[in-house]
């Protein structure tokens, strides 16, 4: 939409390009594969899209919504134009004995270097008792591992003298919980935040710690 920020879809694996020698070496039983480069999902982060929908560690890749790949650049291409929070349908291929299976993949997204490198003049949701919440990955300088896709959302604004900031939340705070329910998208905080009335709500830091929130005054 006009004015938004541009988010890419984000799968949480390190691919791999094979050529034909090493696919054949690897899925003996696959006689019919016959191009002449192929990609490998080489490392799947944990608590990602990809390991959520079951995609594991030296699965071949054969194609992102019926479109075919043969470079990890092909994968890039396809699960960033598809968006985050978007469904993508992932054929692949898996075990010595291999066997063909689809998974279907709802994606993450793509992180930023930072805040200026961004172009919007809106946000898709508007501050909630004075935070702005948004994928786990939404930004690079919030990224804590390498290997781990945090199952929380992370906090990415805080306004003065608001609820947020007058309980102590700051950001890049991730947050697991909201009121006992799960959230690791800005849809589920958002849609959890607005079954709550005017009274105080409980957020669940990743690393373990509650905060309370204050209502917003009236």
């Amino acid at each position: 939409a006009a004015g938004l920020e541009a988010e890419y879809g984000f799968l949480g694996i390190e691919p791999g390009t094979l050529d034909r020698g090493q696919v054949r070496s690897n899925f003996p039983g696959a006689t019919d594969l016959d191009a002449p480069f192929y990609v490998e999902a080489t490392r799947v982060k944990q608590h990602s899209p990809a390991q959520l929908a079951g995609l594991q560690p030296r699965d071949l890749i054969l194609s992102v919504n019926g479109q075919q790949l043969s470079h990890d650049l092909d994968l890039m291409r396809e699960v960033g134009k598809a968006g985050a929070g978007n469904e993508i349908k992932l054929q692949i291929l898996r075990g010595k004995k291999p066997r063909e299976l689809t998974l279907n993949v709802k994606l993450g997204k793509w992180p930023v270097a930072d805040d200026e490198g961004i172009v919007q003049t809106r946000y898709r949701h508007p501050l909630w008792r004075g935070l702005r919440v948004d994928y786990p990955t939404a930004r690079r300088k919030y990224t804590f591992s390498r290997f781990s896709y945090p199952p929380a959302v992370v906090v990415t604004h805080v306004a003065p003298d608001s609820p947020a900031q007058q309980a102590g939340l700051k950001e890049g705070a991730f947050i697991s919980q909201i009121n006992g329910q799960a959230v690791q998208t800005p849809g589920s905080f958002y849609q959890e935040a607005q079954k709550v009335n005017n009274s105080p709500v409980t957020l669940l830091y990743l690393d373990g710690p509650k905060l309370i929130l204050p209502p917003s005054k009236q």
